[in-house]
């Protein structure tokens, strides 16, 4: 009984762990999925879309995934949304992300971290305007 006791607790914290952390990479993929789709949008030509129609698309893109995207902070680098042919055109997607179970230890890991989160994902796609 004693080592049943022992050994559950840290059973129980890797395996919440491991859930934890592959919900955090889920949340990173679909940030980067969703850099990838703005950027998609802002690289065509001048004229066919605007940093409005972008930011939509990608709110779209994290609402559909489930997550609230009045969280997310989109910042639209490069030469923009109506650059040149040929200049680069970045997306940057940052989320502010907590853990559930983990969240205390984390933060003794990371005293730093802001009350709101845990950590800050992000995800950047840059594309070049055609």
């Amino acid at each position: 009984m004693v080592e049943f006791a022992l050994v559950v607790v840290i059973v129980l914290l890797l395996l919440i762990g491991v859930s934890e952390f592959g919900r955090a990479w889920n949340i990173c993929q679909v940030l980067s999925n969703a850099a990838r789709e703005g950027a998609r949008l802002a690289a065509l030509p001048t004229g066919f879309t605007t940093a409005a129609a972008v930011r939509s698309r990608i709110d779209d893109y994290l609402t559909s995934a489930g997550m609230d995207q009045s969280k997310a902070t989109i910042t639209i680098g490069g030469a923009g949304v109506d650059g040149g042919t040929g200049s680069q055109v970045s997306i940057l997607v940052t989320y502010p992300y907590q853990f559930l179970f983990m969240g205390p230890v984390i933060r003794l890991i990371n005293p730093s971290s802001t009350a709101g989160a845990d950590v800050t994902l992000r995800a950047e796609c840059v594309m070049r305007n055609e």
